[in-house]
Parts: structure tokens; C-alpha cells; sequence
């Protein structure tokens, strides 16, 4: 699967959630890390300060979080 999921830091009203916006990036291995700097570089472009990191890194609990409360991008 190659997916992007974000949901909003603001939307889930985490207020000691420093970033503005949360990115799971499901790719396979060799291409998650060019997909999570062009995650990070295009958040960055568009003032917001991300939180990105590969799906494969975060637990089986925070993806199923991601995918039922945020949104794919892919």
C-alpha cells in the first residue's frame, strides 16, 4: 500500500501536540524515507509544522487510529 494518512494535531484537540499536522507515510521500505522528506518538505512549504513518520515505526494502535480518524492521501 502507499498511503499517506494525516489527521489534523488541532482537530484531535491534543493541546501538548506540538505540530500542526500528523503524518503516517505507508509505503514500502525502500521508498518511505524520500516519501516522508516529501511529506515533511511539503508541509513545511505551506507553514505547517509536521509530525511525520513511516507507518511501519508506529504501533498497530496509533494506525488503525490514523485510518479511521484521519484522511488518505493516495
Amino acid at each position: 500500500m502507499a498511503a499517506l494518512s494525516s489527521c489534523s494535531a488541532r482537530q484531535r484537540d491534543t493541546p501538548n501536540d506540538q505540530s500542526d499536522v500528523d503524518i503516517l507515510v505507508d509505503f514500502s521500505d525502500p521508498e518511505v524515507m524520500a516519501a516522508c522528506g516529501f511529506a515533511e518538505d511539503s508541509c513545511w512549504a505551506l507553514g505547517l509544522k509536521p509530525d511525520v513518520r513511516p507507518a511501519m515505526w508506529t504501533s498497530d494502535k496509533v494506525v488503525a487510529r490514523a485510518r479511521e480518524e484521519g484522511a488518505i492521501l493516495a
